[in-house]
């Protein structure tokens, strides 16, 4: 009788182990599954952000991309006026040619400045 109650005495206390390990795997399965589901919610946050970012850059380049379009004729025309200037440079001086210089002169002056007002 003493063997069997020490028997049981002694299956009783490794039902007793196998028990708390069972609850211990069970908890680390649940901080395991909590950890998952949290990596997964901020990775689709970051996705989302990378998104929104990657939005906001093709704006930014777009817009850029106007911006520099706006320039255009600007750039033209001053090229046009620095050849005119070129050629005014080459050729004698005389009374016509000093109104011809001087009005691409305010030409240039109004169109730098109005350059300079858009920025």
């Amino acid at each position: 009788m003493k063997k069997r109650l020490a028997t049981l005495e002694s299956s009783r206390i490794k039902l007793q182990q196998i028990e708390l390990e069972t609850k211990h795997f069970e908890s680390k399965s649940v901080e395991a599954k909590n950890n998952t589901e949290q990596l997964t919610q901020q990775a689709e946050n970051l996705n989302k952000n990378i998104a929104d970012l990657k939005t906001q850059l093709q704006k930014l380049t777009n817009d850029r991309n106007l911006i520099s379009d706006e320039y255009g004729p600007y750039v033209e025309e001053g090229k046009s006026q620095s050849k005119d200037l070129l050629r005014l440079n080459s050729t004698p001086i005389t009374s016509d040619n000093l109104f011809n210089l001087s009005s691409l002169r305010w030409r240039w002056k109004f169109t730098h400045s109005r350059i300079q007002i858009s920025n």
